[in-house]
């Protein structure tokens, strides 16, 4: 079947329509980092970060899909324990290199809690939508419910409730796209966000193709696309010429060549359904009729496929704190994004938390090293004083390791020296 001829007002209709259902996402997450000391655990005063996302309505009632690792509680103590060494290198306690030689030590052991001992670190999520956009129904940041997820490694999706009626919803598609197939990735680009007014910020459309279908190590499905995407697009919708979504924005690699990801399409189509989401019918190809007069589209529904976006630039920036660890960005592998402050009318700010009592040392978290986090937002982050350093020693108090003059942790067990 040849290609649908199309109208530039039904393509600027298609396209408005999908930027009226796409969300921005901001994960505010506070908590309190324990670092060995030499009697024990040694909490850190309360720390703020909030990370950013985006996300799609997939019904007109306020549920939302996102990716699974924008809301993951583990993504959220490595956001917790990147601001806790960005403030260390920030106020020169520790060097850039020896922040990065203790990362995995941390990420592997030390807990990170909420103000009572063994609770998660708090996570407010807020979804807004640009005023620039016709037909949005979150004009000011609303903190919305996750209702469940998938980590990363299990599918990396996420659903969300927000209290809206009247949404613009996009369909899924019922099967996964072919190799070759035209696509359309949606979301909020940080570095956009970095050269813009962040307030009136507006989702970046990348254009590309499927270029093919493969499978983790864990077992699960992912579409490769060649999609130009970058951080803060996580959770955005991958649509097909006909506007259903045949994958969420899940991550990518940073090192070289770009080689980026969406999830599957008939994976979430299931997943979203078993957890009550009623979906759209998916659009279906039609053949073009003999040619009649041009009449208007129904509401809300994409008739021709869209014509290709004019593309918003930007290169992938990802600094961690005020001594710029872009190390640790390096590392990671997901989406999640430095995100921008939210506008003037953020509804709530976290109170101070009064002083963390606990009952004894918390004992160490085995955490697997390959759960990398996502990139932290820069400047969100609620600094505090570090915690005390003992004077440099030859050899580890605790483990014995040797030593350099200078060095301020152990690179072995993470003991102060």
């Amino acid at each position: 079947m040849g290609a649908a001829t199309s109208d530039p007002a039904d393509a600027d209709t298609g396209t408005a329509h999908d930027e009226a259902a796409v969300v921005q996402l901001y994960v505010a997450w506070s908590g309190f980092v324990g670092f060995p000391g030499e009697s024990g655990t040694v909490w850190s005063d309360e720390l703020e970060i909030a990370t950013g996302c985006s996300g799609f309505f997939v019904s007109d009632t306020g549920q939302i899909a996102t990716a699974g690792h924008c809301v993951d509680p583990v993504e959220g103590r490595h956001a917790l324990v990147d601001a806790f060494f960005a403030d260390l290198v920030a106020t020169g306690v520790l060097t850039t290199d020896e922040a990065v030689s203790l990362l995995d030590t941390a990420y592997m052991n030390w807990p990170v809690e909420g103000l009572d001992a063994g609770s998660e670190p708090e996570r407010i999520v807020y979804a807004i939508q640009p005023k620039a956009v016709d037909g949005i129904v979150i004009e000011d940041p609303l903190a919305v419910q996750v209702v469940d997820y998938r980590a990363f490694d299990e599918g990396d999706v996420a659903l969300l409730k927000a209290e809206v009626t009247g949404a613009t919803a996009l369909p899924v598609a019922d099967a996964d796209p072919a190799s070759g197939t035209e696509v359309t990735a949606i979301g909020f680009a940080g570095a956009v966000q970095d050269v813009t007014d962040a307030t009136r910020a507006r989702a970046s459309f990348k254009s590309g193709t499927v270029s093919s279908q493969q499978i983790t190590d864990e077992g699960v499905p992912r579409t490769e696309v060649s999609a130009d995407l970058t951080a803060g697009m996580s959770g955005g919708p991958t649509l097909d010429p006909l506007g259903n979504v045949v994958g969420l924005i899940s991550s990518g690699t940073l090192d070289g060549q770009s080689f980026n990801f969406i999830t599957d399409a008939s994976d979430l189509r299931e997943w979203l359904t078993a957890k009550g989401v009623t979906l759209l019918p998916a659009q279906v190809p039609q053949e073009d009729p003999a040619p009649v007069a041009a009449t208007a589209p129904v509401a809300g529904q994409r008739t021709t496929a869209p014509a290709p976006a004019v593309l918003v630039g930007g290169g992938l920036v990802l600094l961690l704190g005020i001594g710029a660890v872009t190390a640790f960005a390096i590392r990671a592998r997901r989406r999640s994004a430095p995100a921008v402050p939210p506008p003037v009318t953020y509804p709530v700010q976290l109170p101070a938390a009064p002083p963390r009592v606990d009952g004894g040392a918390a004992a160490p978290v085995a955490r697997p090293v390959a759960a990398t986090p996502g990139a932290p937002w820069p400047g969100g982050t609620v600094l505090v004083a570090p915690p005390p350093v003992a004077e440099p020693t030859t050899v580890c108090p605790t483990c014995t390791a040797a030593t350099t003059p200078g060095q301020k942790f152990c690179t072995d067990c993470g003991t102060p020296l």
